[in-house]
């Protein structure tokens, strides 16, 4: 960052700018938003057009959450030297960001949720995560609505028999003794539905995770 005032500081007033523009950083680095906020404010009134000043104001204004306001301090930052590099990335990203917003609210008004497929910013380990978790959460998580249904449906039924599986015996166990019937062993039913529904889950994260952008599947 470098300066660009309308009107030109003295060789004490340059070295109080630096050091409140050194401890303007700081706080905003170490979150402290107020105490930024307030050297922002007594930069700019130190040099209105200083681009140091103005683009730490657009950081403050960012890290506040206050997107647009902070474009239009970088865009400020711009006008006042174009040769600023980080001001004009700073703007670039704020743009594409509100751009993004614009897109995902009129997406959501028109109920559009096909468009909402593969978001650039679902991670591949966190869709196949999920799906270790229940088959069809990743898939889900991914925005693949229809076949994420699909799959908790299909683990859904192969719960019951795997259920069943495992309580039955136990409860023909406790009641053998008032039954005398010995207890029944596991059904073959149960046991399959125990391996399908394990292999769905493998194929459920596998999918989710090839199917994430992050993991240069498909969009």
């Amino acid at each position: 960052m470098t300066d660009n005032p309308s009107a030109p500081l003295s060789l004490e007033e340059e070295e109080i700018f630096g050091r409140l523009a050194d401890e303007t950083a700081r706080g905003l680095h170490l979150n402290r938003l107020e105490q930024a906020a307030e050297g922002v404010q007594k930069l700019l009134e130190m040099s209105p057009e200083s681009t140091t000043a103005l683009e730490l104001h657009g950081d403050v204004l960012r890290a506040q959450g206050d997107i647009k306001a902070a474009r239009a301090a970088y865009q400020h930052a711009l006008e006042a030297e174009p040769a600023n590099a980080d001001a004009e990335r700073k703007y670039a990203e704020l743009a594409l960001q509100l751009d993004q917003a614009t897109w995902d609210r009129d997406a959501l008004l028109a109920g559009d949720l096909e468009r909402f497929k593969g978001a650039p910013h679902k991670q591949a380990g966190g869709a196949a995560a999920r799906s270790l978790l229940f088959p069809g959460l990743g898939q889900l998580y991914n925005g693949d609505f229809e076949l994420g249904v699909a799959l908790a449906l299909a683990a859904l039924l192969l719960f019951i028999p795997v259920m069943l599986l495992f309580v039955a015996p136990a409860v023909a166990l406790a009641l053998s003794p008032m039954s005398h019937l010995p207890a029944q062993p596991p059904g073959f039913w149960g046991w399959l539905s125990l391996v399908l529904l394990l292999g769905l889950y493998l194929y459920s994260a596998y999918e989710a995770y090839q199917s994430s952008p992050r993991s240069g599947g498909k969009v």
